[in-house]
């Protein structure tokens, strides 16, 4: 048996100091450590200072009107932010520079040198997949997250407890985060069909085969699914805030686009995706889900990477 926790996360690093930092991203990664009840340390440079120091105190404000007040969002949990004035380093390398096991999610803000060039590229991966805990990149401030998309079981091997320990952590993340943005959660599980089989021929006999594949594989994924919306409503039972909408997409094609159109297709502003611990032969062989979709994706995603907490 496993448990939700009743905090997302416990402490969060959010780096202001890239080309892409402006204040409606700064507003949302501080909303979004206060719905949550976590602290947030902020990086960045000192001609920024101000400016999040202003954003906070702005946050403050908002936070205490009786209208935000009244929808159930203010946390209570008195956490103050942190505005810490960093060198002249890089953002990534700033980020990194903090003490390991401080934060259990990191805020990255999204510009073009992220994937400017596949050095680049690997650059913010190993970043990825190095920091500490979860990394959400931001791509756009919102004032509120309505649509948030929870992708389950991107790798082929979707039986092995590694596997189901990561969909629980992805499944307990956007819960709590779906929660305190009351917003719809979409699970989607993409699949796809010749992920497991070479059809090398165009006979009927192929042909024939291929069908009967689909179908053996299109039944197997749609029992993955059910069983996460199942650990879903165990989630809901078992917490005390208040129950998401929720709803389920099955869709077939190349994964990671599959993903991505599905959650254009809600009008998403907030993709969950989990990545492994792979090795670095393998990374530099292949392509995450996760990467594919931080590269593609138009909105903001979340990379989890941490297991589910048990009693």
């Amino acid at each position: 048996m496993w448990r939700m926790r009743m905090r997302c996360y416990d402490r969060i690093l959010y780096g202001a100091t890239g080309p892409g930092t402006d204040r409606h991203r700064a507003l949302f990664a501080i909303d979004f450590a206060r719905r949550l009840g976590a602290p947030l340390t902020i990086l960045c440079d000192d001609a920024l200072r101000r400016d999040m120091e202003q954003a906070c105190e702005a946050d403050a404000r908002r936070a205490e009107a009786p209208a935000w007040r009244g929808k159930g969002h203010d946390t209570g949990c008195g956490a103050g932010h942190d505005v810490i004035v960093t060198d002249g380093a890089d953002t990534l390398s700033r980020l990194s520079a903090q003490r390991p096991g401080q934060h259990d999610l990191t805020i990255v803000d999204h510009h073009a040198n992220l994937f400017a060039n596949p050095i680049q590229t690997k650059t913010f991966m190993n970043f990825v997949h190095g920091a500490q805990g979860d990394v959400l990149v931001l791509k756009q401030g919102t004032n509120s997250l309505r649509n948030i998309v929870a992708a389950i079981g991107c790798d082929d091997v979707i039986d092995s407890p590694s596997d189901r320990s990561l969909n629980e952590a992805i499944l307990e993340a956007a819960y709590g985060i779906a929660t305190r943005h009351s917003a719809t959660l979409h699970v989607v599980h993409a699949w796809d069909v010749f992920a497991r089989m070479k059809i090398t021929s165009k006979s009927g006999v192929a042909r024939k085969e291929a069908n009967t594949h689909a179908a053996h594989e299109y039944s197997r994924h749609g029992g993955h699914l059910h069983n996460a919306l199942a650990r879903l409503s165990a989630i809901m039972e078992r917490d005390g805030d208040a129950p998401v909408t929720v709803r389920s997409h099955l869709p077939r094609g190349v994964v990671p686009a599959s993903i991505m159109g599905t959650a254009e297709g809600c009008s998403a502003d907030l993709t969950i995706v989990g990545m492994h611990d792979h090795g670095v032969l393998q990374r530099l062989l292949f392509k995450s889900t996760a990467e594919h979709i931080l590269r593609g994706s138009g909105h903001s995603t979340l990379v989890v990477r941490r297991k589910t907490a048990r009693p």
